[in-house]
């Protein structure tokens, strides 16, 4: 073996020795390709093997949109969104292969035939698989239950992500693709449009379906399903977060709050209220609680020692992701100092009743389209 050489930054390297699997079965095959089981026997592990091998005459077209998929795929990870673990491409034969996540376990439709008792569970992981895909900015578009798989131990996760696409720009919400969808279509395919709040309708659909034809009596959130499945847009609860926010709510109504408690997380939102004065439409807020109180805390450490915090944007970054408007001066340090302590004493439920209710509080300010607006005296951030 040679020794260890030194090397430059940018300099590209090859791995000559790749990974041995072995062929277990086929599972499927579809327009674009197929799939198939491999185990890794040296790890013993199973991997899902998604080949791109559409019609010749397609090939070299739809060959931009596999590379598209690793491109989405690759930087997701969250326990309820399947995970692509390797790519190889093979751009002079315009082929390549995914190596993916395999999910031992049945479709959505079938687990709770299975075991109804899972149900509200199972909302709840969906909601948050799906909240995740929608803070990436990313449309799955192919909402149906053989796309939603459950584990053996319970565990959902989100699959096929072929159709997928990251929304970069407001504008890109109005671009639809057709397919066969299996339930009532939204009014929003009467405008052309399917954006997340399309996406809401399908899971919302999705899970309605299952409960009538199921029989389940004992689901918990039975008004925000509701408002999740209202064929007009209008209507309906725009986004995953906010039924997130919901489903929270409800699973924390018997948690109490103390005066003191509830004296220091209205200061603050109230005061954070006052400084963001305007909010992109299409901005996610910030829902990682650890994420929270550690940005918050540097924060905090730059500023302790003034009256007032220097530029407001330190601690609205905390809480919102994205682009608005904000007042820079007149944040007391002494309101920043006692949320941080309040949610340092707070359990982890009360810290997400606590979040939740600030993301409400946001939601009040209003929102503008980053592509008409021409600005105002506050400084965009």
């Amino acid at each position: 073996m040679s020794g260890s050489r030194v090397l430059k930054k940018g300099e590209r390297l090859e791995f000559p020795r790749t990974r041995e699997y072995k062929f277990e079965r086929e599972l499927g095959s579809g327009a674009t390709g197929r799939t198939i089981l491999l185990h890794d026997d040296l790890i013993d592990e199973f991997f899902v093997c998604k080949k791109y091998a559409p019609h010749e005459a397609l090939r070299e077209q739809l060959f931009s949109k596999f590379v598209e998929e690793i491109r989405l795929l690759h930087r997701l990870h969250h326990p309820n969104v399947v995970r692509v673990f390797n790519y190889y491409r093979y751009p002079s034969e315009y082929a390549g292969f995914i190596l993916m996540e395999y999910v031992d376990g049945a479709d959505i439709e079938e687990y709770i035939k299975q075991y109804p008792e899972k149900t509200n569970e199972l909302f709840l992981q969906a909601i948050e698989g799906f909240a995740y895909l929608e803070s990436q900015r990313i449309l799955h578009r192919d909402i149906r239950p053989l796309n939603i798989l459950v584990t053996l131990d319970g565990a959902l996760k989100i699959i096929d992500l072929g159709f997928g696409k990251q929304v970069e720009e407001e504008r890109d919400f109005g671009k639809s693709i057709t397919l066969n969808w299996w339930c009532e279509k939204p009014m929003d395919f009467e405008d052309g449009k399917y954006d997340f709040r399309t996406e809401v309708y399908f899971v919302g659909m999705l899970f309605e379906k299952i409960i009538r034809e199921g029989r389940i009596e004992h689901f918990h959130y039975g008004d925000l399903l509701r408002r999740m499945c209202f064929r007009d847009a209008d209507r309906r609860i725009s986004t995953f977060s906010e039924v997130l926010r919901g489903v929270r709510s409800d699973q924390f109504s018997g948690i109490q709050f103390g005066a003191s408690e509830l004296k220091c997380y209205r200061r603050f939102a109230d005061a954070l209220r006052r400084h963001v004065t305007r909010i992109a439409k299409g901005v996610k807020y910030v829902e990682d609680l650890q994420k929270i109180e550690r940005d918050l805390g540097d924060a905090y450490r730059s500023f302790m020692l003034e009256e007032f915090v220097p530029d407001a944007a330190r601690v609205t970054q905390c809480f919102v992701a994205g682009t608005y408007y904000y007042k820079r001066d007149g944040l007391p340090v002494a309101l920043v100092k006692e949320y941080l302590d309040l949610m340092r004493a707070c359990s982890e439920e009360k810290n997400r009743i606590i979040l939740a209710n600030l993301h409400a509080k946001l939601d009040t300010v209003t929102r503008y389209d980053p592509f008409l607006d021409e600005g105002d005296d506050d400084i965009p951030f």
